[in-house]
């Protein structure tokens, strides 16, 4: 009589650090709060669009239960997207900026196994850092200068693929819903600023302990 094929370890249970890099894009519209500066109130003011490198850490927890998989992620990212655009037209030819300067996030994962491969979509929660300027033109002179932190959502599909016993490379795509706040940068005006944020990534991930198997 045959013996029985042992079943397949069960490779991405436990937990795992790792490194990301790619780049990434953000929309930032700003929307009119103050009608001498500008177009009438609630109109679009400016529409930058930073872009730029991204590169971060992260680390979380898997348990797989056959081809299934729950997971649990924190990550840091810098965001290298830079922008800058003409504003303030009716006082003067400004220059304004608009840098997003980091993203951390914290997210549940539900994937599914499949020989040495992982497909999984994400979501949860996540915030960003961002920097706002005003240069004077022409010189090029900071006239002024706030930093800004705000609350949203993150979403995002990947693949990883298992080609060591602790090892994983892949790729993600992650959206993040920022939402809209108003900023107030101290010297000129308060401006109603959404925010989206869209991230490419590759990564690579080593995981503690060696392959679980599964015991029936």
């Amino acid at each position: 009589m045959k013996a029985a094929t042992p079943p397949p370890p069960l490779f991405w249970t436990g937990f795992y650090v790792g490194s990301n890099v790619g780049g990434g894009f953000s929309h930032d519209p700003f929307f009119d709060n103050f009608l001498p500066f500008g177009p009438p109130i609630g109109a679009v003011d400016a529409s930058p669009r930073p872009s730029g490198w991204v590169g971060g850490l992260q680390a979380g927890y898997n348990y797989q239960i056959n081809s299934i998989l729950l997971g649990l992620e924190g990550g840091f990212t810098w965001l290298g997207t830079k922008s800058s655009f003409s504003c303030f037209a009716l006082l003067a030819p400004q220059t304004c900026t608009a840098d997003p300067e980091w993203v951390a996030a914290v997210t549940g994962r539900l994937g599914v196994v499949t020989g040495p491969a992982l497909f999984y979509v994400k979501g949860g929660a996540a915030v960003t850092d961002n920097r706002y300027s005003v240069f004077s033109a022409p010189g090029g002179f900071v006239l002024d200068r706030v930093s800004a932190s705000r609350w949203g959502a993150s979403a995002g599909a990947g693949f990883e693929y298992a080609f060591a016993p602790n090892w994983s490379v892949g790729f993600e795509y992650d959206h993040l819903f920022m939402g809209t706040r108003d900023i107030n940068d101290g010297f000129l005006v308060t401006d109603n600023i959404k925010q989206d944020v869209d991230l490419f990534t590759a990564r690579v991930n080593y995981k503690f302990g060696g392959p679980i198997v599964a015991r029936y």
